[in-house]
C-alpha cells in the first residue's frame, strides 16, 4: 500500500509535501509502450481542504512498476552472455538522513532521505561538485534512483547479474533482491488538466519528462551518429535549461537525421521522425532519466493459450493487413515495372493459411539507370525491403490480449492470466492461437497506485496496440507524411478545398513522369487563370518547360484566355520575350 503526495513548484520531494498524504478516492497508472506514461487521480471535496491543492502545473508523486534499470546495463554489447558487476553500498551518516539528489550537486533537488544502514546499488561514478564524490545509485528498499555523495556511504558487497542472450534479455543474478516481479517505485507526475466529477475532482498528469513538450530543440548533424549523440544533441540544445538525460545501449548509427525548433518529446518519441522509431528501441522512464534499449524486456517463459471466452479477457486477432507473399515492383529504365526473376519472396508461415495473401510492394531506389542502380541493384533492394516487411510481422495476424484483473477471480481457469500481473512493459509471453504459435510483448499496463495491483494488460503487437491509442498532441505538430499513410487511403475527396497549396509542394516533386496521362485538361488550364496572378515573376521560364509538355489544344486554351484579357493588363515590353 502506498499512498500520494502532491507538492508546490520549487519544494523538494521528500517530505509530505503540500498537505501530507492525498485522500484520493482512486489513483491510476496507465502506460503505453513508447507512449504515454498519465496517472489519473480521483479525490473527494474533503473537510481538511486537501482538494484545493490539486491544481495544474503542481507534481504528485506515486508509486508505480519501472523495471529497475540496474539490471540493465548502458554499454554493453551484442554477446551470447554477459556478466554485469554491482557493488552494494550502506548509508553512515550520524544519524542524520542522507539526500538522495535530482542531480550530482548539492543545489539539486532533494528526491528522497534514508536512514542509516539503508543499503544502495552503485549504478555509476557521477563525478565531484560541492567538495563530494558523487555516485549515481539506486536504493534497493525502494527502487528509487538518483546521486548521493559518496562521502556517506561504506562499501557491503559485491555481487553480479548475467544476461543470457540479448535477444531474450533473460536475467540471472545471485542477488535475490534483484529476483523482483514488481518493482514499485516513486514517480513524478505533474498534473496538466483538473475537472469536476460526481465525487469530487478529476486530475489528470503525465510523467514529469513530458515537461519537455514546453521546450524547443534543433539538432541537425552532418553524416552518422550514434542513439546516444541523439540523444546528447537533442537534450544540449533544448532553449530551455532542464535537469533530464537519456541513456542508450544501442551503438548503431543513424543518418539523415534533422531535428529543427521541436519539442524534445516528438524529437525522441515521434512514431516515425523520433529517436526511438529511427534505431527501434524501447523506452523506460525512471523521473529525470530516459533509457533508450535495444530491448527493455524479458522472458519469463510465460505462455498464453489465446481465444478462451473467459470473464475480463478480451482477445482480438485480425488477419486484414497480413502479407505471406510480397511482389517487389522496382522500375525499368524506360519507366516500365521491374519484377524479380522469382517474382515473389514468399513468408515462412506462408503454409499457416490456406491461401497465400499477396501483397504489391512499390520498392524505393529500385529503378535502374539512376543515382548508379543495376539490374542487379535494384534486385537486391526489393528482396532486402520484402524481408523487411516479413521482419516487421507484416506476415502474422494483429493480435492482443486484454486481462481486467478487477473481473478476474481465482480459479483454474484464470490461473494462467493471474501470472500476468508479473510481468513488466515489454516481457514477452509466447502466444497460442488459431494460425501459429508466436512471441508477443506486453504492450500497455494499468496500475493502481493506491493498492500496489494491477488493473488491466495488454499483450499484443505493436499494431494491435497503436490502432486501439490516443494520438498524442506531439505527434500533431510538423504534420503527417505519406510514410505514415496506407496507399490510396487519401485521395481527391479526403482533402478540403485549398487544402494544399504552392508552399506544401516541394521544389521539383511535379514532374512530367508524375502525371498521369490526360491528367491536364482544358478545363483544369482555365482555372490556373484563377491563380496566375499569385505566381511570382520569373517563376516560370523556358528550361522549367519540358519538351512536348504543351501541345496545340493547351495552345488554343492560353488563347482563349489570353483574349479575355483586359487592354492594358500586360504591357508590350511584357511580351518581349514571347
Amino acid at each position: 500500500m502506498h499512498e500520494v503526495y502532491i507538492y508546490g513548484s520549487g519544494q523538494n520531494f521528500d517530505g509530505l509535501g503540500l498537505c501530507g498524504a492525498l485522500s484520493a478516492l482512486s489513483c491510476i497508472h496507465d502506460e503505453t509502450a513508447g507512449g504515454n506514461s498519465e496517472v489519473t487521480l480521483e479525490h473527494p471535496i474533503d473537510e481538511l481542504g486537501k482538494w484545493q491543492t490539486i491544481r495544474p502545473g503542481r507534481i504528485l508523486k506515486c508509486w508505480v512498476p519501472v523495471r529497475e534499470t540496474p539490471l540493465l546495463k548502458l554499454d554493453r554489447t551484442e554477446t551470447v552472455q554477459e556478466t554485469i558487476v554491482r557493488d552494494v553500498y550502506r548509508v553512515k551518516t550520524n544519524g542524520r538522513r542522507l539526500h538522495l539528489r535530482q542531480q550530482p550537486n548539492t543545489s539539486a533537488r532533494i528526491l528522497s532521505k534514508y536512514n542509516p544502514g539503508t543499503e544502495v546499488v552503485k549504478l555509476a561514478d557521477a563525478g565531484s561538485a560541492n567538495g563530494y564524490t558523487w555516485y549515481q545509485v539506486a536504493v534497493s528498499s525502494d527502487g528509487a534512483t538518483g546521486y548521493m555523495a559518496a562521502t556517506y556511504l561504506e562499501y557491503v558487497r559485491t555481487y553480479t547479474e548475467t544476461i543470457m542472450g540479448t535477444d531474450d534479455a533473460t536475467l540471472e543474478s545471485t542477488d535475490e533482491a534483484a529476483q523482483i516481479n514488481w518493482a514499485v517505485r516513486p514517480q513524478l507526475f505533474e498534473i496538466y488538466d483538473i475537472a469536476p466529477s460526481e465525487n469530487g475532482i478529476v486530475a489528470n498528469a503525465r510523467h514529469i519528462s513530458y515537461r519537455l513538450l514546453k521546450n524547443s530543440t534543433t539538432y541537425m548533424p552532418s553524416g552518422e551518429v550514434t542513439l546516444q549523440s541523439a540523444l546528447n544533441g537533442i537534450l544540449d540544445n533544448c532553449e530551455v535549461d532542464h535537469d533530464f538525460e537519456a541513456y542508450t545501449d544501442i551503438s548503431e548509427k543513424r543518418s539523415g537525421i534533422s531535428w529543427k525548433q521541436i519539442n524534445p518529446i516528438k524529437a525522441m518519441l515521434d512514431s516515425e521522425a523520433g529517436a526511438l522509431a529511427k534505431w527501434s528501441c524501447q523506452l523506460i522512464r525512471d523521473n529525470w532519466a530516459m533509457f533508450f534499449l535495444k530491448r527493455a524486456g524479458g522472458n519469463r517463459g510465460m505462455r498464453i493459450e489465446a481465444g478462451k471466452n473467459l470473464v475480463g479477457v478480451s482477445y482480438s486477432e485480425n488477419i486484414s493487413n497480413t502479407a505471406t507473399r510480397i511482389k517487389p515492383i522496382g522500375k525499368n529504365q524506360d519507366g516500365t515495372d521491374l519484377y524479380l526473376p522469382e517474382k515473389y519472396v514468399d513468408s515462412p508461415y506462408i503454409d499457416a493459411y490456406e491461401y497465400p495473401m499477396l501483397y504489391p510492394l512499390e520498392c524505393s531506389d529500385c529503378k535502374v539507370g539512376t543515382d548508379g542502380v543495376t539490374v542487379e541493384i535494384a534486385y537486391t533492394r526489393m528482396r532486402e525491403q520484402a524481408q523487411r516487411m516479413f521482419d516487421g510481422g507484416c506476415d502474422r495476424p494483429t493480435r492482443s490480449i486484454k486481462v481486467d484483473f478487477l473481473l478476474l477471480g481465482d480459479s483454474e481457469e484464470t490461473a494462467q492470466y493471474q501470472a500476468l500481473d508479473k510481468l513488466f512493459l515489454y516481457d514477452q509471453v509466447t502466444i497460442v492461437d488459431t494460425y501459429i504459435e508466436d512471441t508477443a510483448e506486453v504492450m500497455s499496463l494499468s496500475w493502481d497506485c493506491l493498492n500496489d495491483r494491477p488493473v488491466g494488460i495488454e499483450v499484443g503487437s505493436i499494431a494491435a496496440s497503436m490502432s486501439s491509442s490516443k494520438v498524442a498532441s506531439w505527434q500533431i505538430p510538423g504534420g503527417i507524411n505519406g510514410t505514415k499513410l496506407i496507399s490510396g487511403s487519401v485521395g481527391a475527396a479526403q482533402l478540403g478545398e485549398q487544402v494544399v497549396s504552392a508552399r506544401h509542394v516541394q521544389a521539383k516533386s511535379i514532374n512530367t513522369e508524375a502525371l498521369q496521362a490526360e491528367s491536364v485538361t482544358t478545363e483544369k488550364l482555365a482555372a490556373l487563370s484563377v491563380i496566375a496572378e499569385k505566381i511570382a515573376a520569373g517563376a516560370i521560364t523556358a528550361e522549367k518547360i519540358a519538351a512536348g509538355a504543351i501541345d496545340a489544344e493547351t495552345v488554343k486554351a492560353i488563347t482563349a484566355y489570353i483574349g479575355s484579357i483586359t487592354a492594358g493588363n500586360i504591357e508590350t515590353d511584357q511580351l518581349a520575350s514571347v
